[in-house]
Protein backbone atom coordinates (compact mmCIF):
# COMPACT_ATOMS: atom_id res chain seq x y z
CA UNK A 1 0.00 0.00 0.00
CA UNK A 2 2.82 2.45 0.88
CA UNK A 3 4.56 1.68 -2.42
CA UNK A 4 1.40 2.49 -4.37
CA UNK A 5 0.97 5.67 -2.39
CA UNK A 6 4.59 6.71 -3.13
CA UNK A 7 4.23 6.03 -6.84
CA UNK A 8 0.96 7.95 -6.93
CA UNK A 9 2.59 10.90 -5.10
CA UNK A 10 5.48 10.95 -7.56
CA UNK A 11 3.11 10.75 -10.51
CA UNK A 12 1.09 13.67 -9.15
CA UNK A 13 4.27 15.73 -8.66
CA UNK A 14 5.33 15.12 -12.28
CA UNK A 15 1.83 15.95 -13.49
CA UNK A 16 1.94 19.22 -11.55
CA UNK A 17 5.30 20.10 -13.13
CA UNK A 18 3.94 19.32 -16.59
CA UNK A 19 0.84 21.44 -16.04
CA UNK A 20 2.96 24.37 -14.86
CA UNK A 21 5.17 24.03 -17.93
CA UNK A 22 8.35 23.05 -16.11
CA UNK A 23 10.72 20.99 -18.23
CA UNK A 24 14.32 20.28 -17.29
CA UNK A 25 14.49 23.16 -14.83
CA UNK A 26 14.26 25.94 -17.45
CA UNK A 27 11.74 28.78 -17.18
CA UNK A 28 8.74 28.38 -19.44
CA UNK A 29 5.56 30.17 -20.36
CA UNK A 30 2.84 30.84 -17.82
CA UNK A 31 -0.74 30.27 -18.84
CA UNK A 32 -1.86 33.69 -17.67
CA UNK A 33 -4.50 35.45 -19.73
CA UNK A 34 -4.11 39.14 -20.51
CA UNK A 35 -6.39 41.37 -18.48
CA UNK A 36 -8.49 44.02 -20.18
CA UNK A 37 -8.37 46.46 -17.26
CA UNK A 38 -5.64 48.62 -15.84
CA UNK A 39 -6.44 47.70 -12.24
CA UNK A 40 -3.80 45.95 -10.19
CA UNK A 41 -4.82 42.46 -9.22
CA UNK A 42 -3.36 40.00 -6.81
CA UNK A 43 -1.73 37.34 -8.92
CA UNK A 44 -3.16 33.85 -8.61
CA UNK A 45 0.28 32.54 -9.59
CA UNK A 46 3.64 33.57 -8.32
CA UNK A 47 5.18 34.68 -5.11
CA UNK A 48 3.30 36.34 -2.28
CA UNK A 49 2.97 40.02 -2.97
CA UNK A 50 3.12 39.61 -6.74
CA UNK A 51 1.01 42.16 -8.57
CA UNK A 52 -0.64 41.69 -11.91
CA UNK A 53 -1.42 44.65 -14.10
CA UNK A 54 -2.51 45.25 -17.63
CA UNK A 55 -1.22 47.99 -19.85
CA UNK A 56 -3.23 51.12 -20.36
CA UNK A 57 -1.82 51.90 -23.76
CA UNK A 58 0.46 54.70 -24.68
CA UNK A 59 2.45 56.16 -27.51
CA UNK A 60 3.91 53.43 -29.66
CA UNK A 61 5.40 53.64 -33.12
CA UNK A 62 3.79 50.43 -34.44
CA UNK A 63 0.10 50.34 -35.30
CA UNK A 64 -1.63 48.14 -32.73
CA UNK A 65 1.34 48.41 -30.36
CA UNK A 66 0.94 49.07 -26.67
CA UNK A 67 3.61 50.46 -24.36
CA UNK A 68 3.47 49.27 -20.75
CA UNK A 69 5.51 50.47 -17.76
CA UNK A 70 7.29 47.84 -15.71
CA UNK A 71 7.39 49.78 -12.47
CA UNK A 72 9.41 47.15 -10.59
CA UNK A 73 12.25 47.39 -13.12
CA UNK A 74 11.89 51.05 -14.15
CA UNK A 75 11.50 49.95 -17.78
CA UNK A 76 8.89 50.05 -20.53
CA UNK A 77 7.95 47.28 -22.94
CA UNK A 78 6.12 47.50 -26.25
CA UNK A 79 3.88 44.65 -27.36
CA UNK A 80 1.56 44.16 -30.31
CA UNK A 81 -1.69 42.29 -30.53
CA UNK A 82 -5.42 42.51 -30.08
CA UNK A 83 -5.24 42.70 -26.28
CA UNK A 84 -2.84 44.60 -24.03
CA UNK A 85 -0.05 42.73 -22.30
CA UNK A 86 -0.56 41.26 -18.87
CA UNK A 87 2.28 42.05 -16.47
CA UNK A 88 3.03 40.10 -13.29
CA UNK A 89 5.74 41.62 -11.10
CA UNK A 90 7.37 39.83 -8.19
CA UNK A 91 10.49 40.73 -6.22
CA UNK A 92 11.23 37.02 -5.89
CA UNK A 93 10.58 35.88 -9.48
CA UNK A 94 11.09 39.02 -11.55
CA UNK A 95 8.61 40.34 -14.08
CA UNK A 96 6.50 38.16 -16.37
CA UNK A 97 5.12 39.77 -19.55
CA UNK A 98 2.36 37.86 -21.35
CA UNK A 99 1.03 39.02 -24.71
CA UNK A 100 -1.22 36.58 -26.51
CA UNK A 101 0.57 33.22 -26.70
CA UNK A 102 3.93 34.79 -25.88
CA UNK A 103 5.42 35.14 -22.40
CA UNK A 104 8.83 36.33 -21.27
CA UNK A 105 10.52 36.73 -17.91
CA UNK A 106 12.55 39.89 -17.30
CA UNK A 107 14.82 40.49 -14.33
CA UNK A 108 18.01 42.29 -13.44
CA UNK A 109 20.91 39.98 -14.22
CA UNK A 110 22.41 38.24 -11.22
CA UNK A 111 26.20 37.99 -10.83
CA UNK A 112 26.26 34.19 -11.21
CA UNK A 113 24.22 34.18 -14.43
CA UNK A 114 26.02 34.12 -17.80
CA UNK A 115 26.87 37.64 -18.95
CA UNK A 116 28.58 36.78 -22.25
CA UNK A 117 27.44 34.90 -25.35
CA UNK A 118 30.14 32.29 -24.77
CA UNK A 119 29.05 31.69 -21.17
CA UNK A 120 25.39 31.40 -22.22
CA UNK A 121 26.27 28.90 -24.95
CA UNK A 122 28.26 26.87 -22.42
CA UNK A 123 25.25 26.87 -20.05
CA UNK A 124 23.00 25.75 -22.93
CA UNK A 125 25.25 22.76 -23.64
CA UNK A 126 23.55 20.71 -20.91
CA UNK A 127 20.29 20.89 -22.92
CA UNK A 128 21.79 19.27 -26.06
CA UNK A 129 21.01 22.35 -28.14
CA UNK A 130 20.20 22.22 -31.83
CA UNK A 131 20.26 25.26 -34.12
CA UNK A 132 22.26 27.26 -31.58
CA UNK A 133 22.50 30.87 -32.79
CA UNK A 134 23.58 34.16 -31.29
CA UNK A 135 23.60 37.77 -32.32
CA UNK A 136 25.01 40.95 -30.86
CA UNK A 137 22.69 43.84 -30.13
CA UNK A 138 23.65 47.50 -29.69
CA UNK A 139 23.35 47.05 -25.92
CA UNK A 140 23.90 43.31 -25.46
CA UNK A 141 23.26 39.98 -27.17
CA UNK A 142 20.84 37.10 -27.55
CA UNK A 143 21.12 33.33 -27.86
CA UNK A 144 18.50 30.98 -29.30
CA UNK A 145 18.40 27.22 -29.62
CA UNK A 146 15.98 24.37 -29.63
CA UNK A 147 15.84 20.79 -28.39
CA UNK A 148 13.41 17.99 -27.84
CA UNK A 149 12.82 17.23 -24.18
CA UNK A 150 10.46 15.03 -22.25
CA UNK A 151 7.60 17.46 -22.97
CA UNK A 152 8.32 17.70 -26.72
CA UNK A 153 9.90 20.51 -28.71
CA UNK A 154 11.39 23.44 -26.77
CA UNK A 155 12.56 26.73 -28.25
CA UNK A 156 14.83 28.69 -25.90
CA UNK A 157 15.72 32.38 -25.88
CA UNK A 158 18.01 34.38 -23.61
CA UNK A 159 18.49 38.10 -24.21
CA UNK A 160 21.07 40.05 -22.19
CA UNK A 161 20.88 43.83 -22.38
CA UNK A 162 22.37 46.79 -20.53
CA UNK A 163 19.75 49.51 -20.20
CA UNK A 164 20.38 52.68 -18.21
CA UNK A 165 23.52 51.20 -16.70
CA UNK A 166 21.80 48.03 -15.40
CA UNK A 167 22.08 44.54 -16.92
CA UNK A 168 18.83 42.67 -17.62
CA UNK A 169 18.02 39.14 -18.75
CA UNK A 170 14.88 38.47 -20.77
CA UNK A 171 14.12 34.75 -21.24
CA UNK A 172 11.52 32.34 -22.52
CA UNK A 173 11.01 28.73 -23.43
CA UNK A 174 8.39 28.39 -26.16
CA UNK A 175 6.70 25.46 -27.88
CA UNK A 176 7.42 26.76 -31.39
CA UNK A 177 9.90 29.01 -33.19
CA UNK A 178 7.31 31.68 -34.09
CA UNK A 179 6.42 32.21 -30.42
CA UNK A 180 10.11 32.42 -29.52
CA UNK A 181 10.65 34.98 -32.30
CA UNK A 182 7.73 37.06 -30.95
CA UNK A 183 9.36 36.87 -27.50
CA UNK A 184 12.62 38.17 -29.00
CA UNK A 185 10.78 41.24 -30.30
CA UNK A 186 9.32 41.87 -26.84
CA UNK A 187 12.80 41.60 -25.27
CA UNK A 188 14.28 43.95 -27.88
CA UNK A 189 11.56 46.53 -27.16
CA UNK A 190 12.60 47.02 -23.50
CA UNK A 191 13.69 50.59 -22.77
CA UNK A 192 13.78 53.14 -19.93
Amino acid sequence: MNRRLSIASIALAFLALAVLGCDRGRPSSFDSKPSSTAAELTSSRGAPGAKKTASTGGAASVVGATTTKLSGLNLEVTTTGAQPASITESKLLGTRISAGRTSVSVAKAKPKQPSTVEAEKAAAASYSPKNLTSEKLADGWYVTYDNTGTMGANYFLTVYRTIGGDAYRCTTTASDAATRDAALEICKSLKQ
